[in-house]
């Protein structure tokens, strides 16, 4: 690590679950699974205010709890200490866990203003193609049959894909607006309409093809209410989507003042910021807001 550097690894292992007499497991992954395997992971970074009765030794007792804290919750969840692997003699993916198996869990210190991490900021990016892919995850869980409870622990959603002419996106008053929302109505039809489950096995096909051509995609979700998250901080000051950082990503989270609204990061080349400002102005503008 260069001398100039701000952050500082203080401690790196990895946590195992608690229970030493848990045995190998493998967890099959499904189909709503495997899509997600070649793909960027979510990546969250976290930024807590620490508070006046926050000294040292209660920030060292914060961190040794969380570190127990997680090894205690790997006793339930221990498949996800493991590792995915093709099923032997199969070709089928399936998560597997055998003893010694844990996670990493890392220390550091960066010497930094957590009110400056936590601003917001525009970051740059190349432009857009001439015709608009978006891209946005549907929640399938209440539609399979029989549906899967909300508490299900897994993946269950199939992408959407709302495809629009750029000029016409950008056309002024509510012209715009009526594209977009016509285009995302459109995408939701498809994923959810009559006959869609028979468009399942196209759909990493379709999103392959929409990222060749350029796209913007979410990132996330309001309904993970990531702001609720206290490792014994408190409420988070700013929750960033690190990977939400590439090009075309649009990170969206519930609001950090707890109000019910949402939190979208947007990314632009440079200059863009101001001209999306003036855009979404005339658009809340033109429908009364």
């Amino acid at each position: 690590m260069g001398a100039d550097s701000n952050l500082c690894v203080l401690h790196a292992d990895v946590v195992t679950p608690s229970d030493v007499d848990l045995p190998p497991h493998s967890l099959p992954l499904t189909f709503f699974d495997v899509k997600w395997l070649r793909g960027p992971p979510v990546q969250r970074l976290f930024h807590y205010r620490l508070q006046d009765h926050h000294h040292h030794g209660n920030v060292q007792q914060l961190l040794s709890d969380l570190r127990a804290s997680l090894s205690k919750a790997l006793n339930l969840f221990y498949p996800l200490a493991g590792h995915v692997r093709l099923a032997p003699d199969t070709n089928r993916y399936e998560l597997f866990y055998q003893p010694g198996d844990g996670v990493s869990f890392t220390v550091a210190e960066y010497d930094a203003d957590v009110g400056d991490l936590a601003s917001d900021g525009p970051v740059q990016e190349q432009g857009q193609a001439k015709t608009t892919h978006f891209l946005f995850s549907v929640d399938h869980r209440a539609r399979l049959k029989p549906p899967l409870p909300a508490t299900y622990f897994g993946n269950c959603s199939i992408p959407a894909i709302a495809v629009a002419r750029h000029d016409e996106l950008t056309v002024a008053g509510t012209g715009g607006l009526f594209t977009a929302f016509t285009a995302i109505a459109n995408a939701l039809e498809e994923v959810v309409g009559e006959g869609y489950q028979e468009r399942w096995d196209g759909c990493g096909k379709r999103v392959m093809e929409a990222a060749k051509a350029g796209m913007m995609f979410v990132v996330g979700s309001p309904r993970f209410h990531v702001y609720d998250v206290d490792f014994g901080f408190g409420r988070p000051a700013k929750v960033v989507a690190v990977s939400g950082a590439m090009p075309g990503a649009m990170p969206v989270a519930d609001a950090r003042n707890g109000d019910g609204g949402v939190e979208v990061g947007l990314t632009f080349s440079a200059g863009g910021m101001e001209h999306f400002q003036r855009c979404f102005s005339d658009a809340m503008h033109a429908i009364g807001m």
